[in-house]
């Protein structure tokens, strides 16, 4: 009883924060539970290949939406864009299969450093494939942050991981899901965009996953359902944040996932980033932070 009263209480003095503090709050929280999730598949990836970790993420997410499915109807989810929903559905699961991969061969602070170029590549694909008019504050941060990519890469160095080109290509990847979920918003609800993706990308990852399918022991069971949990989790909160805040004022604390992953990259996997990988991630921080937020405040959409 006493927990119940300690819960309301904490609920109601939360609940009376401004909007902004609360949604820095939830995505603090989101960044913590998907380092958590980026570690477990770190960590399942000694025993298990990504393609079939990618898979559990998947179907943990499909069988959480059968429920509400089921009690809405499926005519719920009718869209007459199936073939746009197909593309972004491979786009985005090729994009979370090479993140998984990055994931099991590199440090894990490093991969995603990397993943937090995503913004960098959206700019790119808005002029190639929107039209859009980038000028030439977006076009320098955006070079910034290439930069950025370029110091953690260190191409031609002796400390050059292949695995971290896997990274850059997963970021291109989401910088092209990120377009396509544009395209699609247009006349697709987010909740039908969330359903096709899920379901297809569940159905896509158990191919290569029955190809290098091993059968998980009672316990490794247990840890792959809930590394599906907490990707649901993570997301779940991050919409809760961005919900109850402005995305300028909240997005800056998304960045505290790095600092979580390089210290759970300490603790549970004995990785010290080094001088290069700190420089690089604050360069590619620096270059993104300044087109999410350019992008928040203009009003013009060619600005």
């Amino acid at each position: 009883m006493n927990a119940v009263r300690i819960y309301r209480r904490f609920s109601r003095r939360f609940s009376e924060l401004p909007g902004n503090v609360q949604g820095a709050i939830w995505i603090a929280f989101a960044g913590l539970i998907l380092v958590t999730m980026s570690s477990m598949v770190k960590a399942l990836g000694a025993s298990f290949d990504s393609f079939q970790i990618l898979f559990f993420r998947c179907a943990v997410g499909a069988v959480a939406l059968l429920p509400l499915a089921l009690r809405y109807g499926f005519g719920t989810y009718a869209t007459r864009r199936a073939g746009l929903h197909v593309v972004r559905t491979l786009v985005g699961l090729s994009a979370m299969a090479c993140f998984f991969y990055a994931l099991t061969q590199m440090e894990l602070a490093g991969a995603i450093a990397i993943m937090f170029s995503r913004p960098l590549f959206t700019t790119i694909g808005a002029v190639m494939v929107l039209g859009e008019l980038v000028r030439w504050r977006r076009a320098t941060a955006t070079v910034v942050g290439f930069i950025g990519i370029l110091i953690i890469l260190r191409p031609g160095a002796t400390a050059f991981e292949p695995a971290a080109l896997v990274a850059v290509l997963g970021a291109m990847l989401a910088g092209a899901t990120a377009i396509i979920i544009k395209k699609l918003s247009a006349t697709e609800a987010t909740v039908v965009t969330v359903f096709w993706f899920t379901i297809g990308g569940t159905v896509l990852a158990l191919i290569p996953a029955i190809l290098v399918w091993r059968t998980p022991t009672g316990a490794e069971w247990g840890l792959l359902v809930l590394m599906g949990l907490l990707g649901l989790a993570g997301q779940a909160a991050m919409t809760r944040a961005f919900a109850l805040g402005e995305a300028s004022a909240v997005v800056s604390f998304d960045y505290l996932r790095l600092i979580f992953a390089g210290l759970i990259g300490i603790v549970l996997f004995a990785e010290v980033p080094d001088i290069w990988s700190v420089t690089g991630a604050a360069i590619i921080i620096a270059g993104t932070l300044y087109i999410i937020r350019r992008e928040s405040r203009r009003k013009n959409p060619a600005g």
